[in-house]
Formats: C-alpha cells, structure tokens, sequence
C-alpha cells in the first residue's frame, strides 16, 4: 500500500509541476531567446522537454523514497542535457544520425554528434547496471531499444503534439503488452507519463515545443521501458522495428507522408485528425 501511495505521490507531483510550470518555462525561454519557429510560421518557446524532465525526476524521487533513480533515468536525464546543448547551439540543424554523420565527415561537426554520442554512452551503462538481474540479452537490446527510442521521436518531433502523443501512445500499449513479473519498470517512469500528458495540451496549442531535450529524453524512457517490460521475442521484434523506422525517417520524411495521406490510421489517431477529432468536437458541442 505504501508503495502504491508513493507512486500516486510522485506522479502527481510531476503532473501539477508541469502542469502549472510550462507557462513560467515557456515564458522564461522567451525572454532568452530560446524560440524556434513552428510550421504555423509563429515563434514557440522550445525545450520545454528540460523543464519536463526535471519534474520527471522529481517525482521519481518521491515515488522511491529515497531510493534513488531507477536505471531508466540515466539515459533520459543525459538525453535532456545533450538535447538541450543542441537546443541552445544548432537551431535548425540537421535531423537524423546520417545527417550529423554527414556534416562530421564534411567538416562541419555539429553537437548533434556529441548528443547521440551521450545517448549511446547512458544507455550503454544503463543495460550494464541490470545486466546481472536481467541478462545480457536484454540489457543489450533495451539500451539499443532506448537509443533508437531517442532517435526515433526526436525524428517525429515536427508537428504539435506528435511526439508526446506517441509517446503516451506506446506507454499504453506497453501496458497491455508487459510481460507478467515485469510490469515495474513501466511504474518507474510513471513520472515521466504523467509529466507529458500535463504538457501535451501546451504543445497542441503550439505554446511550447518539447524541443531535443524533451523528444529525445521522452523516445528513450519509451525504448528502456519496453526493453524492461515486453517479453523478450516481442523485444527482438520491436528492436528490429525501431531500427527499421530509424533507417526511414533517415531516408524519407514522415511529414511529406501524412500531409500527403491524410486518411492513414496513424494520422487519424495520432494526429487526432480523424475520428478522435470529432469525438472532441462533440464533446465540445
């Protein structure tokens, strides 16, 4: 029971700090300068995703008792940091590993490089941390899981909304899907569900931006997660999966996909462009 508070506790301290916070973040990026402009042609305070995460980590305190961060942390707290760095230092920068990648071999090293190189250490100690209790294998691929998590939602992070709501999308899809006996790892980052489903109305609205620190800190809670929870045929499977995506978005854009399919299921419920957008109109009327 105790513990159960706990988690109740922490969750709903990260909800109300994001909640009633990201007007106080997004102004305070404002005065600084911290803005990218969105595809509205506004200017939107970015990097919200910091303030995020910082609540995430709170309330993942609270929800231990004192007991430290869950692994999952390490990576989203060092994604935070070096999304930030690019937040602050590249702008408009390339997206994608084989951009940065590119613009290293041409002799223009952007920080891009540094912040995939940070993701891949922290995974990397994080699936060392529980490899003795989890095994190799699944250390191994939830590291790479929360690697290319971290890719994958940075890459969607191009319109209101898309990434937090994928994101929230996979967490509830991990719940149904989570191996019996390993559902704690999905309770860690409680925290961070309920830090993004506080933020998601301020990024429709278009009044903030995640920004890299939050699409890439948000994609690897949702990698490590998965790595921890599913069973592991299920984990090789969304490996390969994520991998597969990663290789795409490189390649193609999704947004030229959507705007041009604009009756794709994904873009119905993700996009909330479809059914999900009249249920709200009604609810509305």
């Amino acid at each position: 029971m105790a513990t159960v508070v706990r988690r109740v506790a922490g969750a709903a301290l990260s909800w109300g700090a994001v909640r009633w916070g990201t007007p106080l973040v997004a102004r305070a990026a404002k005065e600084i300068g911290l803005v990218r402009a969105s595809r509205r042609g506004t200017r939107v305070p970015t990097a919200a995703g910091a303030a995020t995460t910082a609540a995430s980590v709170a309330g993942a305190l609270v929800s231990g008792a004192g007991q430290g961060l869950p692994p999952a942390y390490g990576p989203v707290v060092v994604a935070t940091l070096a999304g930030l760095l690019d937040d602050v230092s590249a702008g408009q920068g390339p997206r994608g590993w084989r951009a940065h990648w590119r613009a290293w071999k041409e002799g223009r090293p952007r920080t891009g490089i540094l912040k995939a190189a940070g993701i891949v250490l922290a995974a990397g100690a994080a699936g060392m941390a529980v490899a003795r209790q989890a095994g190799i294998a699944r250390a191994g691929l939830s590291a790479a899981s929360a690697v290319l998590g971290a890719n994958l939602l940075n890459q969607l992070d191009t319109a209101p909304g898309r990434s937090a709501g994928a994101y929230l999308a996979g967490m509830g899809l991990l719940a149904l899907a989570a191996e019996p006996g390993r559902r704690g790892a999905w309770w860690d980052v409680l925290p961070v569900s309920a830090a993004v489903a506080a933020y998601l109305p301020y990024d429709r609205r278009g009044e903030a931006m995640l920004g890299d620190a939050g699409a890439n800190a948000l994609g690897s809670a949702l990698g490590w997660t998965a790595g921890q929870c599913l069973p592991l045929p299920a984990l090789i499977a969304w490996v390969a999966a994520l991998a597969g995506l990663n290789v795409g978005l490189d390649r193609w854009s999704l947004s030229s996909f959507l705007e041009g399919h604009p009756k794709r299921p994904f873009r119905w419920a993700v996009l909330q462009e479809g059914p999900l957008a009249r249920l709200r109109a009604n609810a509305r009327g």
